[in-house]
């Protein structure tokens, strides 16, 4: 099992009434919320301080009606009670992701069911519009953005959640599932708990955005299937001591491990060396 531990502030916290941790499943990389009274399922990223839900009315007038059952995050509907005549004129956020999806979204209270807790009064946004800049046809999922929060964007899912007192800081821990192709798991909020093994320390990087959870990256070593090291001058990717680390962003909810192009094609030249080197001993 791995664990990731990731504080999303720094500084002093007080507290006069400590709350217990938060608990909730992680399957597929979607977690589960419920929102006046519906269960939708929010694509867990620590690369991004956004939470939005799918606007089912939206949704379904784009692609039919039941589409929001096809779909893994699902979409809300405003209950009888709640009036949502105003949605599509409310303020809308705009955000862009790097695979070119693009969204546009409002602000709308729910009432949130999470830990055996109800809030009400909660806010989180409301896709109402979608798109991809390079024209490739995508479902839109719900997401939970679990990074650090700034004064141009609505108040974070967490920070919601402290000033709530649902929470008493702003943390949060991943316990991975091995063998798996996407992060399943658990995801506990105000964990506090010691975690085993290594521990990398997690900072905020002086030039980078401050959005953004990082990790000092050193230089990687390559290993042949037999898990030994391959020691041959030149195989060790991107000598870094002499200015220090590269910075690695932290994002779960990316599927791959992004490198620069010069890494990538030592890593290349290495692996044909060693199958070079195999096929001559067999």
């Amino acid at each position: 099992m791995r664990i990731l531990t990731f504080p999303t502030s720094i500084g002093v916290l007080f507290s006069s009434v400590k709350a217990e941790p938060v608990s909730l499943p992680i399957t597929e990389q979607y977690v589960p919320l419920t929102l006046d009274g519906q269960t939708l399922h929010f694509y867990a990223d620590s690369g991004s301080a956004r939470t939005f839900a799918i606007y089912g009315p939206m949704y379904e007038e784009r692609n039919g009606k039941g589409s929001c059952d096809e779909i893994p995050s699902k979409c809300y509907f405003c209950p009888t009670n709640v009036s949502c005549d105003d949605i599509y004129t409310r303020e809308r956020w705009e955000v862009s992701f790097a695979d070119g999806y693009e969204v546009e979204y409002v602000q709308h209270n729910v009432t949130l069911s999470i830990g055996g807790k109800v809030v009400p009064d909660f806010e989180l946004g409301l896709i109402v519009e979608f798109d991809n800049t390079d024209g490739i046809e995508m479902t839109p999922d719900g997401l939970l953005g679990l990074s650090g929060g700034r004064s141009n964007i609505p108040e974070t899912f967490l920070e919601q959640l402290k000033r709530r007192r649902v929470i008493s800081r702003l943390l949060y821990s991943i316990r991975v599932e091995e063998q798996r192709p996407s992060i399943t798991g658990n995801l506990t909020l105000d964990d506090s708990s010691l975690t085993e093994g290594l521990a990398i320390p997690f900072s905020y990087h002086p030039t980078q955005s401050r959005s953004k959870i990082i990790v000092p990256l050193w230089s990687l070593r390559l290993f042949d299937s037999k898990r030994n090291l391959l020691t041959r001058i030149g195989w060790e990717v991107s000598q870094r001591t002499e200015h220090g680390p590269s910075p690695g962003y932290v994002d779960t909810g990316a599927s791959s491990l992004l490198i620069s192009k010069e890494d990538f094609e030592t890593i290349v030249n290495a692996t044909r060396a060693a199958m070079r080197r195999d096929n001559k001993d067999t």
